[in-house]
């Protein structure tokens, strides 16, 4: 360690008398300033070095020492007399930019009224300078800076349900290795500093700073808004679930998210009680409708879990479903003039084995079901409209009409097959051919039976006198050459 030069009123005369600084005597005897002003007073040779002295250029020089100090500063540093004039002997990057003109600017600034004076005339020319001249106010910077990265961490490791708080600045290092690996005791000493400069709430005035930076934090910083988060993500984690497991029928509402785990283990294998605890925390924390307001938040990110809340909902979802089932196996088993209606859906597993086999009382049950939840007896025919938007080729059945230009033209063609290949030199194929041929030719009885009749009978029925004409020309549509043959007098295509 370098031995400190002997305190030597004659050498200091010398020096004085060479033009040497105070500020350089104080460095080379390594004393205070108050000892250097009282040697150089008994020797007669005090005075201030003003020698060169301008205050506009000590204002600026005061500015790029704080320049240098933003950007070297450690955290809750602040830029205050004693770091001017004591830097260079602790930050030889300070010395080597500024030398000692730090101490003797502090030296020089007891005839212009103290450092303080010169500090707010920097502050005049950087406002900014303000900010980092006490410890109250650098901790309004660093603390929310530091709460930031705490809360990265926070969020990447949190579990579910914890609060990112003051308890949790302060105290994570107990409890988390990593965390302390990371920050040490920082949380801890900056609640320290917080209750020191800012008063009890201090903390979470700086929680509150650093929110409004990162307006992320606000949502983790209380109970009600780590709950409207975790809720959140647990209830779309059990609507997939739900959506994936569940059964003709089950809603999916608070009842499902609270106690399925009691009646499906594996929901409760992935769950657990978490949903159980998620409505005891809702009821603690935001209250009796808390549960309900985090399931409505959750329904406005996934708009598909409104269809599933009630009975009713439900209906809408699976009672289409059923009947494309239902429509599909109509078609393929279908007899002619049969109509797909509220009365097949509900009763024809009375009278079709194969149907009753493949749906059982599903139809009965859903026409229950449509009765009592969507208003009487129209409710099961709602659904099969529903459903018939979905599924266009459904209207062609649906009713009698429908279901006539169906099978009308395509007897008709059949029919017009069997004339074109049979017919009498110069017979018309008309209504009557088609209605009564089967009187007099007896292999057309055996092929068609009355089946011309009766579909004459239905579209007078179900389409008004005029139904039959507009049933052969929906046929004529698809086999214009039957037109040929309709008209008396008129042999085109008749040789």
């Amino acid at each position: 360690m370098r031995k400190r030069p002997q305190f030597n009123l004659e050498e200091i005369a010398i020096l004085k008398d060479n033009g040497v600084p105070n500020g350089d005597i104080r460095e080379i005897y390594r004393v205070p300033y108050n000892k250097v002003y009282t040697a150089l007073k008994k020797i007669g040779k005090f005075s201030y070095d003003l020698k060169r002295f301008n205050l506009e250029e000590t204002v600026n020089s005061l500015v790029e020492m704080f320049e240098y100090f933003r950007e070297h500063r450690a955290i809750y540093q602040t830029f205050y007399t004693g770091y001017i004039s004591e830097a260079h002997g602790k930050d030889s990057g300070f010395k080597d930019k500024f030398g000692t003109l730090g101490m003797r600017i502090h030296a020089n600034s007891v005839r212009y009224g103290g450092m303080k004076k010169f500090i707010k005339l920097a502050i005049k020319q950087k406002p900014e300078i303000k900010d980092y001249t006490t410890s109250k106010s650098v901790l309004k910077i660093d603390g929310p800076r530091l709460i930031a990265e705490m809360f990265d961490y926070f969020k990447e490791h949190r579990s579910e349900g914890q609060v990112f708080c003051t308890g949790y600045i302060s105290h994570a290092h107990l409890n988390d290795k990593k965390f302390k690996e990371k920050f040490g005791l920082n949380g801890q000493n900056l609640y320290a500093r917080a209750y020191k400069n800012l008063g009890e709430g201090g903390m979470q005035s700086l929680i509150d700073l650093a929110a409004g930076q990162r307006p992320e934090i606000k949502g983790y910083s209380t109970p009600p808004g780590v709950l409207k988060i975790d809720g959140l993500k647990l209830i779309a984690e059990m609507f997939d679930y739900f959506k994936e497991h569940r059964f003709e029928n089950q809603i999916f509402n608070i009842n499902y998210i609270t106690n399925t785990h009691k009646q499906d283990n594996k929901f409760k294998e992935k769950f657990g009680k978490r949903g159980q605890n998620l409505y005891g925390r809702c009821m603690k924390n935001i209250g009796s409708a808390g549960m309900r307001d985090i399931v409505d938040l959750a329904t406005e990110q996934i708009p598909e879990m409104k269809n599933y809340f009630t009975i009713r909902d439900v209906l809408k979802v699976d009672g289409p479903r059923l009947i494309a089932e239902m429509f599909d196996y109509f078609k393929e088993h279908r007899s002619e003039g049969q109509v797909f209606c509220a009365g097949y859906v509900s009763d024809t597993h009375l009278k079709d084995k194969q149907f009753k086999e493949r749906f059982g009382i599903r139809g009965q049950n859903l026409y229950a079901r449509a009765f009592r939840n969507l208003g009487g007896a129209g409710g099961i025919q709602q659904i099969i409209d529903f459903t018939a938007e979905q599924k266009p080729e459904m209207k062609d059945y649906i009713t009698p009409q429908s279901a006539l230009k169906v099978d009308g033209p395509r007897l008709i063609a059949e029919m017009f097959d069997y004339f074109k290949e049979h017919r009498e030199e110069n017979r018309m194929f008309n209504i009557s051919y088609i209605t009564d041929h089967h009187k007099e030719d007896k292999r057309f009885y055996e092929i068609f039976g009355k089946r011309g009749q009766n579909l004459y009978m239905r579209s007078v029925r179900n389409m008004g006198i005029g139904g039959m004409k507009e049933l052969i020309d929906l046929a004529v549509e698809h086999r214009p050459e039957m037109q040929d043959f309709f008209q008396y007098g008129r042999r085109r295509g008749v040789k």
